[in-house]
This record gives C-alpha cells, structure tokens and sequence, in this order.
C-alpha cells in the first residue's frame, strides 16, 4: 500500500491562502493539474484550523499575512504534535527588499521547516518544491504511524507484566496456606509415630517437611521479587551512610556469630526509594556473610562518583565466584551451590538487580575463586541543594561487628 493511499488525501491535503482571489485560484488550479489536492483557505483563522484537521502542507503568499496573522499561525503551528512539522512554502515578492519584508520574512522563518519561492514562479518549479513538501510529511506520518505502534506495543507489554506479576504474587501468597498445612501435619505425623516406623519411612517424612519448608522459602522470596516489581519507587534524597547503619544494626546478631568486621567509607546522599536501596545493602552484605569460606568475614563497603552517578562497591573475602557465573547469579532462582553448602532460593541478587535497574542504574560483579567478590551498582544523581551545591557525603566511622 502506497504511502499516499495509506494516509488519505485529507491528510495530504495542500492548503492554500492568497490574498487576491486570481492568485488563490491560479494557485490550485496548477496543483490539481499536477494531480495535488489543493484546498483554498480565505483566512490565516481557516488555514489554522484546517492544519489541525490534518494538511499535507500549505502555500502562501507573502501579502495574505499580516503581523497579526502571522502570531495567529504561529500559535496554530505550537498546537501540532510533537511529531509533526508542517512544510510551508512562501510565495515572496520579487524585485528589491525592503526594511518591512525583511522583518516579516525574519518573524515567519518560525515557520518550520519553510521553503521560500520568489516570484515570478515557474508551475515546474511550484510543483516540484510541493512534492518535496510532501515527501517530507509523509515520511512524518510514517514516524507518527510508528510511534503510535510503539505505543501500543509497549502498553500490551506493560499489561501483560502487570498482570503476570499479579499473578505470581497471588500464587505465592494462596500457596503459602497449604504449605503449612503440609509442613504442621507432616511434623504431628512424625510425633505421633515417633519410634513406631523404620528409619526409611522417618527419612519420608523429613523430606516431605524440608520440600514444604523450601517452598514456602521460595514463594516468600517470589512474593519480595514481585513486590519490587510492582512496586513504583518513592524517589526522595536518601542517605545512604544512614541506611547502610540501619541494615548492620538489623544484621547484629549474624555479625556477631561469625566475628564479621565491617568497614565503610564517607558515602553519599544518593536520589532513591531508601527502603529498597536499604534491601540492596541487606542481600549484599547476607550473601557477604553467608559465602565467608572458613575465614572471618571481612567485608568493606565504598562508592565513589563517576559522571552524574555514584558506583558503590561491596567488597568481601569470601570463596568468590567464577567469571563465567557473573551474569547467571542475577538471574531468579539461579544457584551455584547445593543447598546442603549454602542454604538460601537464589532470589536475593535477582531482586537487587531488580531494584537498581528501576533506579536507572547497573549492577555487576568482579570475582575470582577463592579471592573473594566486589558487587558494583551505581545510583544517581545525587540531589542538589537550592544553590545547586550537592549534598556532601556523609562521614560514618569504621565499624567491627557494629
């Protein structure tokens, strides 16, 4: 389907405006024989209109606008999408300028985009330069065609992600009841026989209660990742000294029971939702906790600025992590060790990349085996004062085992 027929001759219509009635008339009949739809407009109020009905570009002669009219057709130029720019072909005055034209010509190169043709005019050449006009608007509503499928592309997409996160957080949350259900009587089960069955059938029942027992860890981290999913960030400036701080207090206890040091630098205010940078902070320094190898956790955190944003770095001296592994360990449910090694679903990086990724940052990982881990994600930019001064780090002391 040809360009033309797909948007209409109304759409590639010609508007037409001359002050002298022989000019308007001699105007359209050249473009009719070129077989153009030329379409007169007596006045700038009527061009302006019919532009918002839809043209495929207008011809005027330089006398039919007045300094008033002139405002008036800027006004119904800015009421055009954001897609869309009308061509315009002026018909000047031929012979010397003068002080008037000049300004008049200077207020309508606003006219965007504007081809300016002096008479005497040639039909060839009033007709070509028309066409050319045309070409451009067409290739217009092609964007405009494209945008809108876009659009629409991106709204079916967002619908579908809504409703498939629905989804999983209904799943995860009706499951959850069964689950007891199971785990409460397969436990009543194993005291009421308690002594009464063979080690084999004991061992069934432990199985069955440690299956329930992951599930429900599974569903319960599914239910945290959709909740970050679907969740729209509460953007505000975000201490992030004052989050880190907070998490090491929620983490005392594992801190203490692994003798952990915690090191920390001066670290920004960042822009972000606090309660999800604070979840970032949490399964890094876990997993920090969690992956030690036999040696004390040492782990140390950092940023430092980098353009408009802020890249942190969490740096531990656990067992580390193949390189090839870098990008499947942000994947949900993805696991590198077995869970009688390393208990856990394999969500926690999944959702950290979730969150930092609806901040419009990164995250990533520099690891080797054995030489521990340094997990990057970058925040920003950072808030500004009203003097547009950026608030400073903030200064934290160095914490063991805080």
């Amino acid at each position: 389907m040809s360009s033309e027929v797909a948007h209409g001759e109304r759409d590639l219509r010609v508007l037409v405006l001359a002050v002298r009635d022989r000019d308007s008339r001699v105007l359209g009949e050249v473009l009719h024989q070129a077989g153009l739809h030329p379409e007169r407009c007596a006045t700038v109020q009527e061009l302006g209109q019919q532009l918002q009905v839809g043209a495929g570009a207008a011809v005027l002669t330089i006398e039919a606008l007045s300094v008033a009219g002139v405002q008036l057709l800027l006004q119904a130029v800015d009421r055009q999408p954001a897609w869309s720019a009308l061509p315009f072909l002026l018909l000047t005055g031929g012979g010397a300028s003068t002080r008037a034209s000049r300004q008049q010509l200077a207020r309508l190169e606003q006219l965007k985009p504007l081809t300016l043709l002096e008479r005497p005019l040639r039909k060839v050449t009033l007709v070509s330069a028309v066409q050319t006009a045309l070409r451009l608007r067409r290739r217009q509503y092609e964007i405009r065609d494209y945008l809108a499928e876009r659009e629409d592309r991106e709204a079916q997409l967002q619908r579908l992600n809504d409703e498939l996160q629905q989804f999983a957080y209904v799943v995860s949350h009706d499951l959850q009841e069964p689950l007891r259900t199971i785990t409460s009587f397969a436990q009543l089960l194993a005291q009421h026989v308690h002594g009464q069955l063979d080690a084999k059938a004991a061992e069934f029942i432990t199985f069955t209660v440690e299956g329930a027992q992951r599930m429900q860890a599974l569903l319960t981290d599914l239910r945290a990742y959709t909740r970050v999913a679907g969740t729209v960030p509460e953007f505000t400036a975000v201490d992030s000294a004052a989050v880190l701080a907070r998490v090491l207090g929620d983490l005392q206890l594992t801190l203490d029971e692994r003798a952990a040091e915690v090191t920390y630098e001066a670290l920004p205010t960042v822009h972000g939702d606090a309660h999800q940078v604070g979840l970032v902070f949490q399964n890094l320094l876990g997993n920090a906790l969690k992956f030690c190898g036999q040696a004390p956790p040492r782990i140390h955190v950092g940023a430092r600025r980098a353009g408009a944003h802020w890249v942190f770095a969490v740096r531990d001296n656990g067992i580390g992590i193949e390189p090839q592994h870098a990008e499947r360990i942000f994947q949900v449910f993805q696991r590198l060790h077995t869970r009688r090694e390393y208990p856990g679903t394999g969500m926690g990086l999944a959702i950290c990349k979730k969150i930092i990724e609806r901040h419009g940052g990164r995250i990533w990982v520099e690891s080797q085996p054995g030489a521990g881990a340094t997990f990057y994600f970058t925040l920003g930019p950072a808030p500004q004062h009203g003097d547009g001064t950026e608030a400073p780090p903030r200064k934290k002391p160095s914490a063991q085992s805080p």
